[in-house]
């Protein structure tokens, strides 16, 4: 199959799941090495406790079998986020463009810090250090007397993401999460992460192995780089956020 330009990854995670933490880690050395990689955020399991809940001492040793020297594997013990407010945050900075910043600081402060991302209070501190850093979705906008032209963008700029319950501030962000959900579902609710493919799909701990083989230069990607992978790429962009 004749080799084209590496198309875009897109990756489905949950901020509550320490496969796709370690997903989110490569990820972050994919991107520093300029590959284009799209996250989605998903809540698989929507019946968790609002307050975090010990982990599973068989799920963090798999994990750990997993984590490189770098990884940042959390000392124990770990407790395991409710992620649904988390994703709230994720899906309006998404909307800003500040996607994979947000996403790793979430990451981040849930799991190497044991952080609790579904408190809205938490939150908004995290995002307003992300926002603090990343100035881009305030640039060039004109300006008002309390700063912003939007109100909207001046909340933001104090971090507010999610409301008091942990939704969603915007429409839009509301159905981007719900968007990213039915795509996860149309493909059978594959456990997380998963990486969409024009041949099906690579899920669970295959897809963290995956995406370290993907750095390394080892995996086999023509499924990736066909132009009929790109095709469906665009094809889930488009259901995903209209």
């Amino acid at each position: 199959m004749r080799r084209a330009e590496a198309a875009m990854l897109i990756v489905m995670g949950d901020f509550a799941d320490p496969a796709s933490y370690l997903a989110s880690r490569r990820v972050d050395r994919l991107l520093a090495r300029g590959r284009e990689v799209e996250w989605w955020a998903v809540v698989a399991d929507r019946s968790r406790p609002l307050t975090p809940t010990p982990a599973d001492d068989a799920l963090l040793r798999e994990g750990r079998s997993f984590a490189g020297a770098d990884d940042e594997w959390p000392a124990e013990p770990v407790r395991i986020p409710n992620s649904g407010p988390a994703t709230a945050a994720y899906a309006e900075a998404f909307g800003d463009g500040l996607a994979h910043p947000m996403r790793r600081a979430l990451f981040l402060a849930g799991w190497r810090d044991q952080r609790d991302i579904a408190d809205p209070n938490v939150l908004r501190r995290i995002a307003y250090d992300v926002y603090r850093k990343h100035p881009a979705p305030f640039t060039g906008r004109p300006r008002s007397v309390v700063g912003d032209a939007e109100v909207r963008m001046a909340s933001r700029r104090q971090g507010f993401l999610v409301s008091m319950a942990g939704g969603p501030l915007t429409r839009d962000g509301h159905e981007r999460i719900r968007r990213w959900r039915e795509v996860w579902q149309d493909v059978g609710s594959p456990s997380l992460p998963a990486i969409l493919s024009a041949d099906g799909l690579v899920s669970g701990w295959e897809a963290v192995r995956f995406l370290a083989e993907v750095d390394a230069g080892e995996a086999g990607e023509s499924w990736l780089e066909a132009e009929s992978d790109r095709a469906y790429e665009r094809e889930m962009m488009r259901s995903a956020v209209g």
